[in-house]
């Protein structure tokens, strides 16, 4: 028997519940996150910003783990096995921080390759992205352009910053930016939802942003996906 809860199939046998990723029909691309947040930004990024992207349109099919982080990271080779023989190309989303991380992006990224290496993928075809510290380190790439999204302005965001001591002087970034964006949002009182990081992916420009995760990602779906090869 099979039970679905939180997007994944839960086949139930005599030893326990077993996760079982649903089958969709073949496509251009599979790809493993952690959270609803990353598939809001993914989709939005695949559906609504491929002039910005320079990429043709993508059949795609995202996956999201109901284990979050340590999921995607401890289970995704298994997770992504089956696609390997009916999806063109693999991409595996996941942060650096949360409990029990290695913590070092190129140490999570390399492990994980080599697993999905060794179960059907190749280094050609597949892409593992992990996020220092958590994707809200995109969204700062503008922090004007994030202000007028959010409905807020720069002198508000910028006492926020200071009093949680989240931005020091002279970076170009939030040290945290998960926290800064939530305060903002608290400001603003704009619920946490993954509609508004939808709303900024929309919203922001894809040209200035040097997070090396955000780089590769866009370098990568150019590369797999150039215009006029569709």
């Amino acid at each position: 028997r099979v039970e679905r809860r939180g997007g994944v199939e839960h086949a139930l046998r005599g030893g326990g519940p077993q996760l079982v990723p649903p089958t969709p029909p073949a496509q251009d691309l599979i790809a493993l996150v952690a959270d609803s947040n990353q598939e809001a930004v993914l989709t939005a990024l695949l559906d609504e910003r491929r002039a910005s992207l320079q990429i043709r349109p993508v059949s795609h099919y995202v996956l999201r783990h109901p284990a979050n982080d340590p999921g995607v990271y401890s289970q995704a080779e298994s997770f992504l096995r089956p696609y390997s023989r009916t999806h063109n190309h693999a991409l595996v989303l996941l942060d650096c921080e949360w409990d029990g991380s290695p913590g070092d992006a190129d140490t999570i990224e390399q492990d994980l390759a080599n697993r999905l290496q060794r179960n059907g993928w190749r280094p050609d075809n597949s892409l593992v992205l992990a996020i220092n510290p958590e994707i809200e380190n995109w969204a700062w790439r503008d922090k004007t352009r994030l202000s007028h999204a959010l409905g807020t302005d720069t002198t508000t965001i910028d006492a926020l910053a200071a009093a949680g001591r989240w931005w020091p002087a002279g970076a170009s970034k939030p040290t945290r930016p998960k926290e800064l964006l939530q305060a903002v949002m608290r400001q603003v009182r704009r619920p946490r939802s993954s509609s508004v990081y939808a709303e900024l992916a929309r919203a922001l420009s894809l040209h200035d942003c040097h997070d090396p995760a955000f780089r590769r990602l866009c370098e990568t779906l150019r590369r797999w996906f150039p215009v006029g090869l569709d």
